[in-house]
């Protein structure tokens, strides 16, 4: 994924799962608290997409991962990241209503 199409995933924010992730849970803490995401990787970058149903980008699993694809175009493929507990690889503890951490894979 270049810097343009991490722009364009960022821009839109949201994905439609292929289907439902069994034991996935809500995040609990942080910007997205509430609701369900996923985090996509392809290569060096990382992009955090809120899932809804009625998003433009659609998850597609691939033999080696997953692609992020659009009007049948594919325009990513990766893998899909597991979260600690906020995002990949931190916690997100509340003690105020805004985040502090500039993640560049984040819309926050």
């Amino acid at each position: 994924m270049d810097l343009e199409t991490k722009a364009r995933l960022i821009a839109v924010g949201t994905v439609r799962l292929e289907e439902p992730h069994p034991g996935e849970r809500a995040s609990t803490a942080g910007p997205g608290a509430g609701g369900q995401s996923i985090f996509f990787q392809s290569g060096p970058h990382l992009v955090r997409l809120s899932v809804t149903e009625d998003s433009p980008l659609r998850q597609e699993s691939r033999p080696d991962g997953v692609a992020i694809v659009q009007d049948g175009r594919e325009l990513a493929r990766g893998q899909l990241v597991q979260p600690l507990l906020h995002c990949p690889g931190q916690a997100y503890l509340t003690i105020s209503e805004r985040c502090i951490y500039d993640c560049k894979f984040c819309a926050v």
